[in-house]
């Protein structure tokens, strides 16, 4: 074999595992906690539950896994989870949403943890933009972090329009300590 052959393949192999590191790495430091759509614990409405690759007259989206699809205005699902780095502090945490939305104007989600249980809970609003598709997702992260205890807490998903799809919710360490109220890095 060419030298040049073998030189490419070892270079192709290290950038494998330096993707590989630096993937391990970034879980390693910011933590993730992954909410199927599917799961929830609470909800207001008879979701519909389907798989992620369209009707039977659709063209195929192999997204894989399964989404709450057709949305009502005020219909709600609640998730319960435990944060994903459970040390003795508080930390802030980044929650995304993976959405698709197929309708032609954005729609707006809010997202709330605590929603039952606490006053004064997190809460954030999203604006999904036009996908397409119901089962052509975009990851949208809320525009600003839930500071989390080390505890049981519940994330409740509101859709404030009509039609969206919900694959999943993601909850992630932003490695973040939060100490009487305020954010240390």
């Amino acid at each position: 074999m060419p030298s040049a052959y073998l030189n490419t393949e070892s270079f192709i192999l290290t950038e494998g595992i330096l993707a590989m590191a630096s993937e391990v790495l970034s879980r390693t430091l910011h933590p993730s906690r992954v909410l199927e759509a599917e799961s929830w614990t609470d909800t207001n409405f008879r979701p519909i539950v389907e798989n992620n690759n369209g009707g039977p007259n659709e063209t195929p989206r192999f997204n894989g896994g399964r989404s709450v699809v057709k949305t009502e205005r005020d219909n709600w699902l609640e998730y319960t989870f435990s944060p994903p780095l459970l040390l003795d502090k508080d930390y802030e945490y980044s929650i995304l949403i993976r959405v698709a939305n197929p309708r032609s104007e954005s729609v707006r989600i809010e997202l709330r943890t605590d929603a039952r249980y606490r006053t004064g809970t997190w809460h954030s609003v999203v604006e999904v933009p036009p996908t397409g598709h119901k089962h052509e997702y975009v990851v949208i992260e809320a525009p600003t972090r839930a500071s989390l205890s080390p505890q049981t807490h519940s994330v409740r998903v509101t859709f404030l329009g009509d039609g969206l799809s919900l694959d999943a919710i993601v909850v992630r360490n932003r490695g973040t300590k939060v100490e009487d109220g305020r954010s240390l890095l």
